[in-house]
């Protein structure tokens, strides 16, 4: 016989109730899994629930909810009765489970807190980011005219004010409650955040960094240098200090005609003299490759180009 048990830490907890029901919560209690053999659904910050067959509707999303509450009593139950190993502390994890039975929010009211938080949604992050906690220091972006790009076309990059992203700032921690200082990255969205004048992003980050403090994997972003102040080394060891531990460029492609056809410039110097002031830094840096642009039959081409071209970085 299967017997319960669970692991509780700082990111919440994962419980295995039986060999077919399974939980994760987050810091708040909110859950964001529940296998039910199976059947396998997530929830995300926006309140929307999904399984393989597609989005749940709210009836059923409610009637879910209700099935992950009774398990909850169950696992209440459990801990009552000492019917579950716990790897972590005892309280902590009962203190979870009665903050995840008190919580009464209906997914109407939570997706308009979403909205709130969130004036753009977040259509793309590094692979290694998904985790983050987004964090919007500006909307849109400074560009919005590669033609490979179907997420910010003619959408204007507007930076928000010092009192702006504070409110932003509010409204994160009203939607996470106690899970957003359980992210341990953070990420600044959404299109090329590092674009915002430096006198400006300085502020913003070390308001971040007071609000949230560091994070284990600290802050990371896109960065199109094309369309972004020219920073020095120096410039780019004070984002170091406060914080920022990963940048991600647009490479696309190394070919400069494919790259001028895709709405980036044909010049890659701007990309070279980047990647050099930011290696003069702890800051990592990394590059996003296209694959399949262009036409079928320079497929090679494109590869030896990238290769040649990703051979002579620092």
């Amino acid at each position: 016989m299967h017997r319960a048990q669970a692991r509780i830490d700082e990111h919440g907890a994962k419980i295995e109730l039986s060999e077919a029901i399974h939980l994760r919560l987050d810091a708040e209690g909110r859950w964001g899994s529940f296998r039910r053999a199976s059947e396998f659904y997530r929830r995300t910050l926006r309140d929307e629930v999904w399984c393989r067959d597609g989005e749940l509707d709210l009836d059923e999303q409610r009637a879910l909810t209700a099935e992950v509450g009774r398990c909850l009593v169950e696992v209440r139950d459990a801990i009552d009765r000492g019917a579950i190993t716990i790897l972590g502390r005892r309280d902590e994890l009962l203190g979870l489970v009665e903050r995840a039975l008190a919580l009464r929010e209906d997914p109407v009211q939570r997706r308009a807190v979403f909205d709130q938080a969130y004036s753009e949604r977040v259509p793309i992050l590094p692979p290694d980011r998904y985790r983050d906690l987004v964090v919007l220091p500006a909307t849109g972006c400074p560009n919005g005219q590669c033609s490979f790009c179907a997420f910010y076309k003619d959408i204007p990059f507007r930076v928000f004010s010092r009192e702006e992203f504070e409110q932003h700032l509010d409204r994160l921690e009203a939607l996470l409650g106690r899970a957003v200082r359980s992210r341990d990255g953070l990420f600044l969205g959404s299109a090329n955040a590092l674009a915002l004048p430096h006198k400006k992003l300085v502020p913003m980050l070390e308001t971040l960094r007071t609000r949230f403090g560091p994070r284990k994997r600290g802050l990371a972003s896109f960065f199109d240098p094309e369309h972004a102040p020219r920073r020095s080394a120096k410039d780019w060891q004070e984002l170091a200090d406060l914080g920022l531990t990963q940048v991600v460029l647009g490479l696309e492609t190394a070919d400069p005609d494919l790259r001028a056809a895709l709405g980036k410039a044909a010049d890659l110097s701007l990309i070279d003299d980047c990647l050099h002031a930011i290696r003069k830094t702890p800051i990592r840096a990394g590059l996003t490759l296209l694959l399949g642009a262009g036409p079928a039959a320079s497929a090679h081409s494109q590869l030896r180009l990238a290769s040649s071209y990703l051979s002579r970085l620092p």
